[in-house]
């Protein structure tokens, strides 16, 4: 780059004047546009829905077998003494698929201003994902067909449906304190825990932060363990640690378990088997370009069908009325 001096006199009197213009040199700045678009909203962490197997799905639900057992197993007896029948029982429970839409779309305009067509269509269709994931996620976590029809049951309302896996940290609708000894009555409600890496803790990151210190204090390493995809993740007893955007510090408790998803400071912990959790894809997500209707806009949606499933209902269990202050 040349000096001053090495500058003609003609274009050292223009750069001068434009130095000591009113505008400081404004006419020299070159504003520099940042190439990536920035998604101007809270963050989105699918924790379920990415971390829970997917499976193809066909028909309209899916329909499991599930074996109730007799009283016992059995009784000790005489060598003389004659067996006692308990047969089991066996009963269908149905997973009705249900289907979630939304629509999005690229104006002209923006089409013309932007580097391609397929470039405002790319990033649109990018953000619009990301927001479509997050209801999933919602969806899998706190779906709830009694409040909403059209909605498929998550997992949350899915292990309540059996009042033995529900752990209540306390009786008071405010709630309490997180203890060791809640953890453990989790952990022993669920069928396969001696496999630890087969199961997974989800919460909020308060949550997180509440079994984190409960760690502390009980003078425990905040291990961490691998997952599917490679992440690294906190746990507990070996159990990992999965922090997801969609459990909420705002559940409504009863002092039983949890009535409504809103209005209230208590949080939840959920637990899951993989191998007996998992959610069944009969669309998986996809994005479709809608046949063209005025010249202002390409339109397109993007759906899932599917739903949860439970297969077991002793899969998982849930931690409820902890409090989120």
């Amino acid at each position: 780059m040349g000096t001053w001096n090495s500058l003609t006199p003609d274009r050292a009197d223009k750069l001068e004047r434009a130095l000591n213009s009113s505008n400081a040199g404004g006419a020299l700045v070159q504003n520099v546009i940042d190439k990536a678009l920035q998604y101007n909203a809270n963050d989105t962490e699918p924790g379920v829905w990415a971390t829970i197997p997917h499976f193809p799905a066909t028909g309209d639900r899916a329909s499991v077998p599930r074996r109730t057992p007799g009283t016992t197993g059995g009784a000790w007896v005489a060598d003389t003494d004659s067996a006692t029948e308990e047969t089991g029982t066996d009963a269908i429970t149905e997973f009705v698929y249900k289907t979630a839409l939304t629509k999005g779309q690229v104006t002209r305009a923006l089409a013309r201003k932007s580097r391609s067509w397929g470039d405002a269509l790319g990033s649109e269709l990018i953000a619009k994902g990301e927001d479509f994931t997050g209801l999933l996620e919602d969806g899998a976590i706190n779906g709830n067909t009694a409040g909403n029809a059209n909605q498929p049951n998550g997992f949350l309302t899915l292990v309540q449906a059996t009042a033995s896996q529900i752990v209540a940290v306390t009786s008071g609708s405010a709630g309490d304190s997180l203890t060791a000894d809640d953890m453990d009555a989790a952990i022993s409600k669920v069928r396969g825990r001696s496999k630890r890496g087969d199961l997974r803790f989800y919460c909020s990151e308060v949550g997180r932060r509440k079994i984190n210190t409960l760690g502390a204090s009980l003078q425990q390493f905040n291990d961490t363990v691998e997952i599917d995809g490679g992440f690294r993740v906190r746990s507990w007893d070996g159990i990992p640690i999965v922090s997801t955007s969609e459990m909420r510090d705002d559940y409504t408790f009863n002092g039983t378990k949890i009535t409504g998803f809103s209005g209230a400071t208590t949080t939840a912990i959920l637990l899951l088997n993989t191998k007996y959790a998992r959610i069944d894809d009969l669309s998986p997500i996809s994005a479709e370009m809608l046949a063209r209707t005025t010249t202002q806009n390409d339109s397109f949606e993007m759906y899932w069908d599917g739903a949860p499933v439970l297969p077991n209902s002793y899969g998982g269990a849930v931690i409820v009325g902890i409090s989120a202050a």
